[in-house]
């Protein structure tokens, strides 16, 4: 083996998690992609992933080469600053595996790396380490909250204003999946409902006008945190067909549901329903028959 390949193994074994912390307090910065690869990454079962499953997660579609690019990166710069840049950059994050028969390359991430993420507190909720050795049962293991860490995070205003403009013209309804809090809870939770961006604040970058009527919509809690239980929210109307897809043949939302939904505008009302080119006459005006379906 090279001298040079003996230094690099050397200066791998030497890192230490507080060498990790240092890097990337030096390298992410909250307006990159890089915190956002890290997080799924160490969301991910036994914090492993892959090439695709990055690109996916992070919005970024046909070719997965993209992922690979940032990462690796990502894993440049955290050596640099580490003082050891390997041959594969991507590897000071992450062991390369080869677990299934296609050859597809698993990314494990490095646990000095995910140590140093959580003692960060840049991930709410790690993933719990796997004890094999251990033979005691969950009634016996001591588990400990409470400890105190400092967060600082950036996040966008919103207009209260807004938000009751949303709801007055919709109702406290879901519109994805019809639920209504003081049909299931009574007057203590009457008017009480999410209201989701149709698109993305952060996309916008900035201060910007916001018409609640267009921009808004109201959802429950459920709904929303389906909508963005990925990096790339899913769309409303790609919820929407995953609730229907789940109920019985013959399923009708509530009527204070169904009119909220045709409350919206023209343009985004098409725009969401799957059969849009059925719904258009030839001239471009609205076929009321095949809406009313």
């Amino acid at each position: 083996m090279p001298p040079e390949n003996n230094k690099s193994r050397a200066r791998e074994r030497a890192l230490t998690t507080s060498d990790y912390m240092k890097a990337l307090r030096q390298v992410v910065r909250p307006n990159q992609t890089y915190l956002p690869m890290l997080q799924f990454h160490n969301r991910q079962p036994k914090r492993t992933t892959t090439q695709t499953e990055m690109a996916r997660a992070m919005g970024w579609k046909g070719s997965p080469a993209p992922a690979n690019a940032h990462y690796g990166g990502l894993g440049r710069r955290v050596g640099e600053q580490l003082g050891w840049v390997p041959e594969y950059p991507l590897t000071v994050l992450a062991h390369f595996r080869y677990p299934d028969p296609e050859h597809k390359c698993h990314w494990e991430m490095r646990g000095r790396l995910a140590a140093a993420l959580e003692r960060l507190g840049w991930v709410s909720d790690p993933p719990p380490e796997p004890d094999s050795n251990s033979a005691e049962s969950p009634q016996k293991t001591k588990l400990f909250e409470g400890a105190m860490h400092r967060v600082a995070v950036n996040t966008h205003e919103r207009n209260p204003k807004a938000r009751r403009a949303c709801l007055a013209h919709y109702g406290a309804w879901c519109i994805i999946c019809g639920f209504n809090f003081r049909a299931a809870y009574g007057p203590a939770a009457e008017g009480f409902m999410h209201v989701h961006h149709v698109e993305m604040m952060k996309e916008k970058g900035k201060k910007h006008e916001i018409d609640p009527i267009r921009d808004l919509r109201p959802v429950c809690p459920n709904c929303h945190s389906v909508i963005h239980i990925k990096l790339q929210p899913y769309t409303i109307r790609e919820v929407k067909e995953m609730v229907a897809a789940h109920r019985p043949p013959g399923w009708l939302d509530p009527p204070e549901v169904r009119e909220a939904r045709l409350r919206q505008p023209v343009d985004h009302f098409f725009r969401m329903t799957p059969k849009r080119s059925h719904a258009i006459g030839r001239r471009g005006a609205p076929n009321n028959k095949e809406v009313s379906k």
